[in-house]
């Protein structure tokens, strides 16, 4: 008799054990409050840049330094010394609800430090000042430049080459433009001289130099990369 009460206790003790362990474990699977305005802060940074990066900067919103180009761009490479606040309280202002606070950070060295462009709580005039928060949801965009125009010429630097059996050094060709043309002074097979007119002239051979080097250039310009991180502020 005792041994079949011992029994039933510890079946008992068991089962309750067993229902405390799942209760646990299905609470702490309920998403919280909390989640949901994670979620919803994580598509709004994320539509915001995709908003910025695809629309044309205009006096709509406010004077761009660069027109013509994304209201990403005028955020991001200024050509004044200060971030345009006033382009992003008219774009980003206007996207966010009210009961958000944000932040616009731009770092000109892949993230290692970071410009803060616009932060709402450092405007108490602005409706989205918060000077208490809860959460924050981060996204980053990364955005390209040239610092330089590209150079390139309005012709071809090389002449046709049309060595034939036996032929030795041949005069060069209008090029394929078919308008305006430069005679660059002999052509070998493979080989273009720009000044001299027989063999063994001293002459500057270009016709198998790259045309940045003619250029005196990068044919392509560099690129200035920068990363614009957009912080929402619950």
């Amino acid at each position: 008799m005792r041994a079949f009460i011992f029994s039933l206790d510890a079946f008992v003790a068991f089962t309750l054990a067993l229902v405390v362990i799942y209760s646990l474990i299905f609470f702490s699977s309920v998403p919280s409050a909390y989640y949901y305005l994670l979620t919803q802060a994580h598509y709004l940074t994320r539509d915001v840049l995709y908003s910025l990066s695809t629309t044309r900067c205009s006096t709509l919103y406010s004077p761009c330094s660069n027109a013509g180009t994304s209201v990403l761009d005028n955020i991001a490479f200024p050509e004044a010394a200060t971030f345009p606040e006033n382009l992003i309280q008219d774009t980003v202002g206007s996207m966010v609800p009210n009961q958000f606070g944000y932040a616009i950070e731009v770092s000109k060295d892949m993230g290692q430090t970071w410009l803060v462009a616009y932060n709402t709580s450092a405007k108490p005039s602005d409706p989205h000042a918060k000077t208490t928060r809860k959460l924050q949801v981060s996204t980053q965009i990364m955005v390209f430049n040239y610092p330089d125009t590209l150079k390139k010429m309005g012709k071809t630097p090389y002449n046709y080459n049309s060595c034939g059996f036996g032929a030795g050094w041949v005069e060069g060709v209008p090029g394929s433009d078919g308008s305006t043309w430069t005679n660059w002074g002999e052509i070998t097979c493979g080989l273009l001289q720009i000044n001299g007119s027989s063999p063994g002239s001293n002459g500057t051979i270009i016709g198998n130099t790259p045309p940045e080097n003619l250029l005196h250039g990068d044919l392509v310009p560099s690129t200035d990369v920068r990363v614009v991180k957009f912080t929402v502020f619950i």
